[in-house]
């Protein structure tokens, strides 16, 4: 599920996208071959190409076609719809810490220690990358830190894995590394904080070329999508440490322009689903 939602620039992005701000719009996750490929054409997709794409698409059981009259209409699946919802877990989860960053910090950590977890395995890759999702950041070999409390959350990412063990761990830290020198060893906030100055120039350079011509409805779907993949590519992975700790942070910049911006394009796009 994660790695069908992870390939950029595919198809199979552009299509979940797509119903994903269909379904936003409509609360519908139905839509027509004709106007599936008038979407999709704006991202430098052939008919041809698009085409083949979605008989792939029903053939991994994303989406399923079938004939009202005489069109077609393509139906998202519960596969699909599970990519739509991981996708948007990730940003809700974002979201929920990012509230907290501005609130009171009790100075209480909260940990997760994983006994005998090989991070190598397969499988367990995907519990890594949850947790990052989660904002935590690895101290050392298996033992994860957040600020917040993240039990509930990570319980959720566990309940198919039996096999795995854990502890929970909660209280102060006491170090010989400052909090500052802390955290940047734990959550790599210098990277972070470089991709968030990166970003913000992305969205600069997009808001130029919104004001300096005029754009299609049709010729917004591939900026929003791009501006939203890079989006959901740095929060995922930032922990939205409270201000106690970062008073100072690039994020809180992005996320104020990336919403007021994210919501002129939406307003602007949803006029192509009124057609």
């Amino acid at each position: 599920m994660k790695i069908t939602l992870r390939k950029r620039n595919s198809v199979t992005s552009i299509v979940l996208f797509i119903y994903n701000l269909y379904g936003e719009y409509s609360g519908d996750y139905s839509i027509s071959l004709d106007s599936l490929i008038n979407y999709i054409q704006y991202f430098g997709k052939s008919e041809s190409a698009i085409r083949m794409s979605l008989s792939r698409l029903v053939s991994s059981n994303i989406v399923e076609n079938k004939k009202d009259g005489s069109r077609v209409i393509y139906h998202l699946t519960k596969e699909g719809l599970s990519n739509i919802e991981s996708w948007n877990r990730g940003l809700s989860s974002f979201f929920n810490r990012y509230k907290l960053r501005t609130k009171q910090w009790n100075r209480q950590w909260k940990s997760i220690y994983l006994i005998d977890f090989n991070k190598s395995d397969q499988e367990n890759k995907v519990v890594l990358e949850e947790l990052v999702e989660l904002g935590l950041g690895e101290v050392d070999n298996n033992l994860w830190i957040s600020p917040y409390d993240m039990e509930s959350e990570i319980k959720k990412v566990l309940a198919d894995r039996s096999d795995i063990n854990f502890l929970f761990l909660e209280g102060y830290i006491s170090s010989n590394l400052s909090l500052s020198e802390l955290v940047e060893k734990v959550y790599n906030l210098n990277e972070l904080e470089k991709k968030y100055k990166d970003f913000i120039k992305q969205l600069e350079e997009k808001e130029g070329v919104i004001d300096e011509k005029y754009l299609s409805t049709g010729e917004l779907l591939p900026i929003l999508f791009e501006l939203g993949w890079g989006f959901y590519d740095i929060v995922t992975s930032d922990p939205a440490l409270p201000k106690n700790i970062l008073v100072s942070w690039s994020g809180d910049q992005a996320v104020k322009k990336f919403r007021v911006l994210r919501g002129q394009l939406y307003s602007s796009i949803t006029n192509l689903f009124a057609d």
